[in-house]
């Protein structure tokens, strides 16, 4: 309930203070956890968010970031390389291009799904069954 500093974190988790500063820097960049202040205290303690949602959106983000981008990116390059080569009609081509037709479209649903409030977005997942239901979808697979 109150934020820790690192020895407190340390203890609690049985933890190298070395692990536990690397894991609290690596937090911060991620911006799941704020550095706070005890008045006549000069140690760091440290406070996660509260709303698990933004938790989730933020973890979402560092991975898209981190990694989604990088991989689109990558199979866009050997994509352009291949029809630059001529190797339009290989079977690796074809493979590649399926790949990143289907990152272009989930990270395109993933920029929708980030114009979306937290507040709507938790209605939107616990509706999802009903949702579902009613266009059809339940036991099917296309």
């Amino acid at each position: 309930p109150e934020p820790l500093n690192e020895e407190e974190i340390s203890a609690a988790l049985c933890l190298a203070r070395s692990t536990i500063s690397t894991g609290l820097r690596e937090l911060q960049t991620w911006q799941i956890i704020h550095v706070r202040q005890k008045l006549g205290d000069r140690r760091d303690y440290f406070e996660a968010l509260d709303d698990v949602w933004e938790t989730f959106r933020r973890v979402l983000d560092e991975r898209k970031r981190r990694e989604f981008d990088p991989t689109q990116q990558l199979l866009r390059d050997t994509v352009s390389s291949m029809e630059a080569e001529g190797a339009g009609d290989s079977h690796a081509y074809h493979k590649l291009s399926a790949l990143l037709n289907f990152f272009d479209t989930m990270l395109s649903l993933y920029a929708q799904i980030q114009t979306v409030s937290l507040a709507t977005l938790q209605r939107l997942a616990r509706t999802r069954d009903l949702i579902s239901r009613a266009v059809g979808l339940i036991g099917r697979r296309d």
